[in-house]
């Protein structure tokens, strides 16, 4: 059994009329003039259950009346077994949600206790007051930190000492210095940057791969420049020729080389 809803007027609405609205009421609910008379005089004539009210209110709003829903009060004298058992359900479900609430209420309350005692009680069995902890003697850890410094300067200066000026690898201890040649190095014309590079002249060789890479012009010039100053400049088979320096020119010259084009690319078209 379920409490009926009633439909109350409110307005019209899209520019419909009382005449149209009269028209409209009398074939939803096939009224008589006097019933249509009250529900434009906002009286809860036309009851059903809140579905069919629902439904029929939006039917009604499709037409252009306004109504709202609501649920009419029964006195006493007019009150059946259907209304009083409605109203049992009602309480019956307040009653449910109010014991839901409550029930979720006292379950927080429970774990707020049991995590604040938790938490009192780790405190307690720390026994470790805040005055017990204490920083570091800031002269104990510069003394720490000079005594670390000191030992890394140590072990610098024996490998210092222990590698030659020009670093020759373990392939390379057999190697015999011959005597150096004069005059205009083919092989610098040849190498340009990375001749330079691959003996020795790790940083002239490399701003020269630069320079190399800018243009083909700069790169015929320091070809010639490294051709007439090889032999006198560097140490020509007087130590190794490093290729992993002369591939590190090679690259230098190569990515610059690719940058420049694409710069000139992007100025000229």
């Amino acid at each position: 059994m379920t409490m009926k809803q009633a439909l109350v007027f409110e307005s019209f609405v899209n520019g419909v009329s009382i005449e149209d609205g009269s028209i409209v009421i009398k074939k939803a609910f096939k009224a008589s003039s006097e019933q249509v008379t009250a529900f434009f005089n906002q009286q809860p004539i036309f009851r059903a259950t809140p579905q069919r009210a629902k439904s029929f209110q939006y039917i009604l709003r499709e037409r252009g009346i306004n109504t709202k829903i609501i649920t009419p009060e029964v006195s006493p004298s007019s009150a059946t077994i259907e209304h009083v058992y409605q109203l049992m359900l009602d309480l019956r479900r307040s009653q449910e949600v109010i014991e839901q609430k409550i029930e979720k209420q006292n379950s927080i309350i429970s774990e707020m206790q049991q995590s604040d005692s938790s938490y009192i009680t780790k405190s307690l069995n720390l026994k470790l007051p805040l005055d017990s902890i204490k920083a570091p003697d800031p002269s104990a850890l510069s003394d720490k930190i000079k005594g670390t410094l000191s030992s890394s300067n140590n072990i610098a200066n024996k490998l210092k000492g222990s590698i030659p000026d020009v670093m020759v690898s373990s392939k390379d201890e057999s190697f015999v210095p011959q005597k150096k040649p004069n005059g205009f190095s083919w092989w610098g014309l040849l190498g340009g940057a990375h001749y330079v590079s691959g003996y020795g002249d790790l940083r002239k060789g490399l701003m020269l791969a630069v320079i190399s890479g800018l243009l083909p012009l700069f790169a015929i010039i320091v070809a010639i420049y490294t051709g007439s100053t090889a032999n006198s400049s560097l140490q020509v088979k007087q130590i190794p020729f490093s290729w992993k320096n002369a591939s590190t020119s090679l690259l230098t010259t190569t990515f610059v080389g690719v940058m420049s084009y694409s710069f000139i690319q992007f100025v000229v078209n």
